[in-house]
């Protein structure tokens, strides 16, 4: 039988240290090649084992010492992109959370199955550690998929822009899958960050809260208000109270496109908003931004930023092609725009933190 292995590139197979889902990932694919099947595993180059091997990167993402979560993004949709391009060579794909085959596999006939390694900590719902709202949400969305051809050729759908206003379940679903996300990316990005003169944030559309609760975390002395809808709000606040922060974040419900932010910030975060925005939209949204904010004050900016081919990282282009089913403005914008909307803001100091992923400026 040929059998592809997938699994994720930041750890080698087998792992230096630690890595429990690693090890079984190596002794599966040594064991099925012991009795006679044409294994490849697709991994990180600095993987060893008996069959062969297919990788995007010479080493796991984690030995890099260029190291960031949009990195890792980047170099897994490239993995998943690298075994599917030949999916039909293959009896089978052994896909191994987290890698990125499950949103691969619908366009292929090959058969594929799925391990969720320590199932008892990640598919349990009661526990934070739940990795399923992703995929869950991909089902919900699994139709719409079906209308991607329409959409590229007719330029639109029925469904867009539906999430965050008219399909509480999916936003939900998404919501839930964003927190659980960023439970690994927050606390990174507010230990990043000196912020500590900073004393108070303006999480705009924070959605779930999660990065809102971070940088307070991380800043005892930092103070935030939550602004988005009324929808993600209501996720928010249980999170907020989960986390002792009720006295230190508030949440204020409004529609950035249509009703005047507070002011008198120091601190403003903008994640992951300009990709579901116009142009136009994201000019008005910076230059508020800009208003809001106190002199000296900061913005942080986090977003998937292309390259000026506009296809490249990997990710971002992947990242394109699902936004149109979602967003009937929206799309991936590149450095070159986004530097451009601040600096027409008045915003100077422009720093990139993280390539691709998080600028700061100064206002």
């Amino acid at each position: 039988m040929r059998i592809a292995q997938i699994t994720s590139v930041s750890i080698a197979i087998p792992p230096r240290t630690h890595g429990g889902t690693e090890r079984m990932v190596y002794q599966l694919t040594e064991g099925l090649v012991r009795r006679g099947h044409a294994v490849e595993l697709f991994a990180s180059g600095d993987s060893r084992v008996s069959c062969p091997l297919q990788s995007v990167t010479p080493t796991a993402l984690l030995d890099r010492p260029d190291w960031s979560t949009y990195l890792e993004r980047e170099y897994e949709a490239m993995n998943a992109f690298h075994l599917f391009g030949q999916a039909e060579r293959f009896d089978l794909i052994h896909g191994h959370w987290p890698c990125l085959a499950p949103y691969f596999s619908p366009f292929t006939q090959t058969p594929m199955i799925l391990t969720y390694h320590f199932a008892g900590v990640a598919l349990d719902r009661n526990k934070p550690s739940f990795c399923g709202y992703m995929p869950l949400f991909e089902a919900h969305c699994w139709e719409l998929w079906g209308q991607l051809e329409e959409t590229i050729c007719g330029g639109s759908n029925p469904a867009q822009d539906r999430l965050f206003h008219a399909d509480p379940f999916g936003t939900e679903l998404l919501l839930r899958g964003l927190h659980a996300d960023a439970l690994r990316l927050a606390p990174a990005l507010a230990a990043r960050l000196d912020v500590g003169r900073r004393r108070r944030l303006l999480d705009l559309c924070g959605g779930a809260g999660t990065y809102a609760i971070a940088f307070c975390q991380a800043n005892p002395k930092l103070t935030a208000v939550l602004f988005d809808l009324q929808g993600p709000l209501a996720l928010a606040q249980q999170l907020v109270a989960a986390a002792v922060l009720t006295d230190r974040i508030s949440l204020i419900a409004g529609d950035f496109r249509r009703d005047a932010l507070p002011r008198g910030f120091d601190l403003v975060l903008l994640s992951n908003i300009l990709h579901g925005q116009s142009a136009e939209t994201n000019q008005r949204t910076i230059s508020e931004v800009y208003r809001t904010l106190e002199p000296e004050g900061e913005l942080i900016l986090r977003d998937v930023l292309m390259n000026e081919d506009r296809t490249s990282p990997t990710f971002g282009a992947l990242f394109a092609v699902n936004l149109l089913l979602h967003s009937a403005a929206g799309r991936c914008y590149t450095f070159r725009e986004v530097s451009g909307w601040l600096t027409k803001a008045g915003f100077r100091n422009l720093e990139v933190v993280e390539a691709n992923a998080v600028l700061r400026a100064v206002k």
